[in-house]
Order: C-alpha cells, then structure tokens, then sequence
C-alpha cells in the first residue's frame, strides 16, 4: 500500500475524521517517526493479525 492509497478517496479522514486526519499527516510531515502505518487482516475465524509497515 502506498500513502497515495491511504490518502485516496478520503480513506483517513472517512475513518478517524478530518481533524485527527489534518493532526496525523501534519506530524506524518514534522516527525515521520512519530507515525505509525499497520495493515490489519481479520481470517474467517475472526482472528486479528496485525503487521506493522515499515517504509
């Protein structure tokens, strides 16, 4: 995923609202470190992997 996938079609604002949105890629832009990207999968018996995304 890129951040062109993220950002498309509103997906950040849609899930956390457009003011933590406007918060996150402004600390995304000051302190890249400081944010964090996961890709979480659910398989069919509802178990949560979580993987984090290192760029």
């Amino acid at each position: 995923m890129s951040e062109k996938w993220i950002e498309s079609n509103e997906r950040l604002i849609k899930t956390v609202g457009k003011d933590k949105a406007d918060e996150i890629m402004m600390e995304k832009l000051l302190d890249p470190k400081n944010v964090g990207e996961k890709l979480i999968r659910i398989d069919k018996n509802s178990n949560i992997k979580e993987l984090d995304i290192d760029r």
